[in-house]
């Protein structure tokens, strides 16, 4: 699996957080037609700006800040993003006070796929496209199929990039805190493009 870790990403990050934080929180619905909470779509140029920088033929699909509270689940234990865009971005905005977590890989523990699998294997399956992605939505909610694969740890600034099509979840899978001062915040970017490892 090919992630990129990026640690003190921008020196906006404390004042985004503040401006973040400050304007709230709503609902979206998501391309997969789920309902979402804690919902911020302001702007974030900066941070595209910082991204762009280290992507050649750079397409930004979709930002957005999202808070997860005490209490909320996600959809699913683990999931992929590939209907977004290539790639996904997550940059961590808990200080240390109120990190807690980070994000986990997953491996079916029967097919031990760790990802999407092409479609040569999805046919191996005997399985069409339509019906190997009902089992896999399935498959999903089911946490005692799943081991972890890997994990990165939240911190302050730390802006992580991974591919689309890998299975993952934020870990915990609960959200935490009360507010947005204490509740589990990151900006979510999905973007195309060639990434420069070196920069």
């Amino acid at each position: 699996m090919t992630l990129l870790v990026k640690d003190n990403f921008s020196e906006q990050a404390e004042s985004i957080r503040k401006s973040v934080i400050a304007e709230g929180f709503g609902d979206e619905v998501g391309p997969d037609g789920f309902n979402y909470t804690g919902i911020n779509k302001s702007e974030a140029t900066d941070l595209v700006d910082k991204v762009g920088g280290f992507v050649e033929e750079f397409d930004m699909k979709m930002s957005f800040f999202r808070l997860n509270l005490q209490g909320e689940m996600p959809h699913s234990y683990v999931h992929s993003d590939e209907i977004c865009a290539d790639w996904a971005g997550l940059l961590y905005l808990n200080p240390v006070e109120t990190s807690r977590g980070g994000t986990a890989f997953w491996r079916h523990k029967q097919m031990k796929w760790d990802r999407l699998p092409d479609d040569d294997e999805v046919e191996a399956l005997g399985l069409s496209q339509e019906e190997f992605g009902e089992q896999l939505s399935e498959d999903w909610k089911k946490q005692e199929l799943w081991e972890m694969s890997g994990f990165i740890g939240m911190k302050f600034n730390r802006f992580l990039v991974y591919p689309t099509k890998v299975f993952h979840s934020r870990y915990p899978h609960e959200g935490f805190g009360q507010d947005g001062n204490d509740g589990r915040l990151v900006w979510v970017c999905f973007f195309n493009g060639q990434i420069n490892y070196s920069e």
